[in-house]
């Protein structure tokens, strides 16, 4: 079954403009709400992922492309053909209806997300569209969750041990750690839907905003007032990671830029135009100041550890500046043109290319000095 997105995408045709508005309101929604020792620098477990979606915006941005003579799977994949989530690898069996059966609402219910991986800990947090968590609770406790409390909260439960994995709890279309079978614990607030393989996390939580550390907060705050800026013109938030570790980026290579606190690389854009923000929070300003110096003199000249420098592989030009009154953001700004993949799927080219570079510790520039 193919399922498609027109009428998920029509109502925000019209208001797309209005997402350059407060950019960073739906990010900050959720990632305050992520415990600190997930995310605050210099905690265990080490070197986190942490990836936000914005898939009302990205559903609205790719509805913006022309249409095509023949038929585009775009149309099938919605915001899922713009974002590169951790959840798009288990996109395909949602829309051919695989997930309702298993936790009640399907990938185009979801409005927003943030996803943290820290091996062992694994935690989602989706803000889904009003009315569809309806059928979560009596599809979970079907596919076998049981109820559950700890510390006066409620929530559904897979497996009770935390961090567990039960091969018989395995199915490709549960977005929960289902292709692992591993142990999930479910909070519905409203539309807010939280999720986690512990109970620790989970807790942490479901206590609202202001979960990261207090070390992170006026980062995170910093780093979402360059976000809001109007110099970004239209462009919507698609899509950010946050990098809270900086030895992460880099597999054992020097050279980079002085210690910054909290870094955070995201995806704007319009239908016709991209911009990668990648943002970096300094205590003070001559610390930013020789990073954005850094950054500049390194990105064309210098090559990372796949023997390219920056700009090769990112095919960009990039700006740096100096922003805020502290903590002080480090900014490199990347403008490039929406590209397409094969089928007609529009991507930020430099945006996926860093995010590759990260996966393979090839982000020395950005790494440890």
């Amino acid at each position: 079954m193919i399922v498609r997105f027109s009428a998920f995408v029509l109502p925000l045709l019209l208001g797309l403009p209005a997402l350059a508005e407060g950019r960073s309101d739906a990010f900050l929604d959720l990632v305050g709400r992520v415990p600190s020792e997930l995310v605050a620098p210099g905690s265990e477990p080490r070197f986190p992922q942490v990836h936000f979606a914005d898939h009302a915006a990205a559903a609205a941005l790719v509805a913006t492309l022309p249409p095509r003579a023949s038929p585009d799977p775009v149309q099938s994949y919605g915001p899922y053909a713009r974002l590169q989530t951790p959840l798009a690898v288990q996109v395909a069996p949602g829309l051919e209806g695989g997930w309702e059966p298993r936790v009640g609402f399907g990938p185009l219910d979801i409005r927003a997300s943030l996803v943290v991986a820290a091996p062992p800990h694994q935690a989602m947090l989706l803000r889904l569209a009003d009315g569809s968590a309806e059928g979560i609770a009596p599809a979970l406790l079907a596919a076998g969750y049981e109820p559950g409390v700890r510390d006066g909260v409620d929530a559904l439960v897979r497996n009770p041990e935390d961090f567990g994995i039960s091969l018989g709890d395995r199915h490709i279309a549960d977005p929960f750690g289902g292709a692992l079978g591993a142990a999930s614990r479910v909070l519905l607030d409203g539309s807010l839907l939280l999720q986690a393989n512990n109970w620790p996390d989970l807790l942490a939580m479901a206590q609202g905003p202001g979960g990261v550390s207090g070390r992170s907060q006026p980062d995170l705050a910093a780093l979402a007032a360059v976000l809001d800026r109007p110099d970004w013109g239209d462009a919507a938030l698609i899509q950010a990671v946050l990098w809270p570790e900086q030895a992460a980026l880099s597999r054992g290579g020097h050279g980079g830029l002085p210690p910054w606190r909290t870094a955070l690389m995201a995806d704007l854009a319009t239908g016709l135009e991209t911009r990668t923000l990648v943002l970096f929070s300094y205590a003070d300003r001559a610390s930013a100041e020789a990073a954005a110096a850094r950054l500049e003199a390194g990105w064309a000249t210098e090559p990372m550890a796949a023997g390219r420098s920056l700009r090769e592989i990112t095919e960009t030009e990039a700006e740096t500046q100096v922003l805020g009154d502290g903590p002080f953001v480090a900014v490199l700004s990347l403008r490039a043109p929406t590209e397409a993949l094969s089928g007609g799927w529009p991507v930020n080219g430099p945006f996926v290319r860093l995010l590759t570079a990260q996966a393979r510790g090839d982000l020395m520039l950005f790494g440890p000095a």
